[in-house]
């Protein structure tokens, strides 16, 4: 085929030729470098959710020291930031796994919190009475 081209053709055909594979490879790089920054974006944020669930817990064992309202309060807004955290994240997973992982991070979130009312109560009541936390 190139054979039949004349020799003026066969020089303009290589720079296209060489521009179109720039543009293709201009393409692909972006997009993975996108899907890159997406998962790197992903990691960063689960980070963040292992440090948001520790400040939490940390938070739990300082009611159970000394349990107070304000104590009390300080444990639901730490678990309600870690809600907050992933369903922000939520939209942004792609893959059914992390979705099904986000979805068990706010189930299980909200039962600790549950939980944690019950017995918030109890130790509130204790400490107010001066019988100790249970």
């Amino acid at each position: 085929m190139i054979k039949n081209i004349n020799t003026k053709m066969k020089l303009l055909l290589f720079p296209f030729m060489f521009v179109i594979i720039v543009l293709v490879s201009g393409f692909v790089y972006l997009h993975y470098s996108d899907l890159e920054s997406k998962r790197s974006e992903v990691a960063s944020k689960t980070d963040d959710f292992v440090q948001e669930l520790l400040k939490g817990r940390i938070s739990v064992y300082q009611f159970l020291r000394a349990g107070t309202d304000t104590s009390k309060d300080k444990v639901i807004e730490n678990f309600r930031l870690l809600d907050s955290e992933v369903m922000a994240l939520k939209p942004k997973l792609t893959s059914p796994k992390n979705i099904a992982l986000s979805d068990e991070i706010l189930a299980s979130s909200k039962e600790y919190v549950n939980n944690f009312n019950a017995v918030a109560s109890l130790v509130i009541a204790n400490t107010k009475n001066g019988s100790g936390n249970l």
